[in-house]
């Protein structure tokens, strides 16, 4: 029996020079391909957009409707399509023309008052004599009358979904903010011919490995980083600061406007969506190439819609933050064109984007997802790779597959160990060890406890008083007594170790194992990013390294952001294993009376490297400063400080006759409360260089 809806679909292709045949599919594949090619449609993303345009919302173009009959017709043919897919596409197109036209006589107006408009620029191919043949069989009662139409579109039936919606296949809909995704699994030359050649001209992208590390950092920096790093300066800045900033871009000043333009219009300066959705692009890319499995694509999607799901709380809203990132990347403001950019993928009644955008993804896409996002990060350089990043943003291109150190970065990273940290390949892995210094970490804490509690010293000592800004700068660790202070010197030796790992003249093995110690140490002590993030935080707003500007700003982004790989980052703690050796209470209390006063001596000195005695012997100069008290008080051990090197070579004088008696019986003593004062009390001996160094030291 025939079809009604075969039929009339089969009459309406008469319109379009066709023969009348029974089945409108019944055209050779190769037929079909040539004519497909010849109305423009080389893939079905074109062809997905020509359907959509059938579907504009307000009053739809007649023609659009029946070039979609044909074209529908066509990929049935060529087998882009499904018969199932197709046949509830041709059901929706009939139901859309019947709501708008009442009976055939108004359909072939209308059709013809569009094709008038147009001029005929198709030329006289016979569409009015097509259009009297069908008016003659509508009033003889031949053939599917437009009663007869109506009758079988009320027919109630299952029908397949217009667009993919199979498990894990609803991500996919995202992916029409770029081209609509009509059927799956991808296929090159059906779905993207140049896809090699788009990655490679756009991204730069010639393989799996380099995919990867684009999508990881896409997903967990992406371009969104430097523009809220500059939008939360900018709000913080006045008139003549924001100009000065704007001038100093150079090159990049047409984004810097739009920024300004942003800022001062009230926008609201979020824009993730352009990271995120061209996430799913790139993951879709590569599941055409083969360079990803389908529920390797489908993870990353499924990621990006996890993270845009959590941000956005509609269509809309991520429609318009995706147009202000394509504004800042494009440097000109396309706010205003987001009602002709957006209206089809927003308002067509057979849009993919119908389904509401928190519904979109199913739990196990959600669970799977999340679990593979971790272990693309699971390995211990990725906690080295994330702390950082915060002070060198760009190592965040080398997640996932760990990319090779090109040379420049290799001699980068081998003058930086040798000139600023004094390390050497002999000294070898364990030699890094030096700079975990947990006493700083546990001083810190007992200065920000004490400050909490009003329990800190008087501030007039024998030597003076502290400079305001340094008694400002200790008052201000009560704040940070919630907060444990590892971070404080963590981050440090995270950025070391990242340093020895890039110069590739370390045991790479033992640097793991203290990257796996770092991971296992935090881990402990903060739960969570957001706790290790906020603690960060604190820490650098009371306690800046330098004289540079602080790094609150790329702290706070991190722990806020939902993409973040702080966020995705192993967070089991493992067996308690610290990187370096933890002192000893008495040595400890050592430690804290000596290093307020002297930064880099928060650790026991280690044996110099032959490669340093080279140096020191060559005539580099040396610093004699006090390192820690060895036999109390009878005794002080000095120390040797090249000055290109941290390696240190001490000596054990006596305590001058001046100090004798030192403590001063005037300041209650005690191994802790000594540690706990040393902050603001100097003692010392009039003229040594720690004496004077310690007017101006608070912590």
């Amino acid at each position: 029996m025939v079809d009604p809806l075969n039929a009339w679909w089969a009459q309406q292709l008469v319109l379009c020079g066709w023969a009348f045949e029974p089945d409108p599919t019944a055209v050779s594949a190769e037929l079909a391909g040539e004519r497909l090619v010849h109305l423009g449609v080389e893939e079905r993303s074109e062809l997905g957009w020509r359907l959509l345009e059938a579907f504009a919302p307000g009053q739809p173009n007649p023609l659009c409707q029946l070039d979609a009959l044909e074209l529908l017709a066509l990929a049935a043919a060529a087998g882009w399509l499904p018969g199932e897919q197709v046949r509830a596409w041709v059901k929706r197109l009939g139901e859309e023309i019947c709501i708008h036209h009442r009976d055939l006589d108004d359909w072939l107006k209308a059709l013809l008052a569009v094709r008038s408009g147009e001029g005929w620029v198709r030329g006289d191919d016979g569409f009015y004599e097509a259009c009297e043949a069908l008016a003659r069989l509508e009033q003889d009662g031949d053939g599917v009358t437009w009663e007869m139409l109506v009758a079988r579109l009320a027919r109630r039936e299952p029908l397949a979904a217009l667009w993919p919606s199979a498990q894990g296949e609803s991500v996919w809909r995202l992916r029409a903010a770029f081209a609509p995704t009509l059927a799956l699994p991808p296929s090159p030359g059906l779905d993207w011919p140049d896809v090699a050649a788009w990655l490679g001209e756009v991204w730069q992208v010639h393989d799996r490995d380099e995919l990867i590390r684009l999508m990881l950092w896409l997903a967990g920096q992406g371009d969104r980083y430097g523009w809220d790093l500059d939008a939360s300066r900018l709000l913080e800045q006045d008139a003549d600061q924001r100009q000065a900033w704007l001038a100093g871009l150079q090159d990049a000043k047409p984004y810097g406007h739009v920024l300004l333009t942003f800022v001062a219009r009230g926008e609201p300066l979020e824009w993730a969506a352009w990271d995120w959705l061209r996430l799913v692009e790139l993951a879709y890319a590569g599941w055409c190439l083969e360079w990803l499995s389908q529920q390797e694509a489908e993870d990353f999607a499924g990621h990006a819609l996890d993270l845009l799901s959590r941000r956005y709380s509609d269509w809309l809203a991520l429609a318009n933050a995706y147009q202000r990132g394509r504004s800042l990347f494009d440097g000109r403001d396309l706010n205003g064109e987001v009602a002709r950019d957006w209206a089809l993928l927003l308002q067509s009644p057979a849009s993919p984007w119908r389904e509401p955008l928190a519904g979109l993804l199913e739990e196990p896409l959600r669970e799977r997802s999340r679990a593979a996002m971790r272990a693309w990060r699971s390995e211990p350089r990725h906690w080295v790779l994330a702390l950082a990043s915060i002070r060198e943003p760009d190592l965040l291109f080398r997640q996932g597959i760990a990319p090779p150190p090109n040379d420049a970065r290799r001699d980068d990273a081998r003058g930086y160990l040798r000139e600023t940290l004094g390390l050497f390949p002999d000294d070898g892995a364990d030699g890094l060890r030096r700079y975990w210094l947990p006493a700083q970490a546990h001083h810190l804490n007992q200065l920000a406890a004490d400050a909490s509690h009003s329990a800190l010293p008087r501030t007039h000592t024998p030597f003076g008083e502290p400079q305001p800004a340094a008694l400002a700068q200790r008052n201000a660790l009560a704040a940070c007594s919630r907060h444990a202070a590892t971070i404080h010197m963590a981050e440090k030796y995270a950025f070391y170790l990242q340093m020895t790992l890039d110069s590739d003249e370390f045991d790479a093995a033992a640097l793991t194992d203290q990257a796996e110690s770092l991971r296992g140490v935090l881990c402990r002590f903060y739960p969570d990013a957001r706790r290790l993030l906020s603690a960060w935080a604190a820490w650098e707003s009371v306690l800046p390294d330098g004289d540079g500007p602080l790094l609150s700003h790329e702290i706070c982004w991190h722990r806020d952001d939902p993409g973040s790989p702080f966020h995705w980052l192993d967070w089991t703690p493992g067996v308690w294993q610290e990187p370096g050796d933890r002192p000893s209470l008495p040595r400890f209390t050592a430690l804290a009376l000596v290093g307020p006063l002297n930064t880099s001596a928060w650790s026991d000195p280690l044996p110099e490297s032959p490669a340093s005695a080279r140096r020191s012997a060559s005539g580099s100069t040396a610093t004699t400063v006090c390192m820690a008290p060895k036999a109390w008080p009878s005794s002080w051990t000095f120390c040797s400080v090249p000055a290109t090197a941290r390696s240190i070579r001490s000596t054990t004088l006596p305590i001058p006759s001046t100090l004798r008696g030192w403590p001063p019986r005037s300041l209650p003593w005690s191994p802790t409360t000594a540690a706990r004062r040393s902050a603001t009390t100097c003692y010392g001996w009039p003229g040594c260089a720690i004496t004077r160094m310690a007017a101006t030291t608070s912590t």
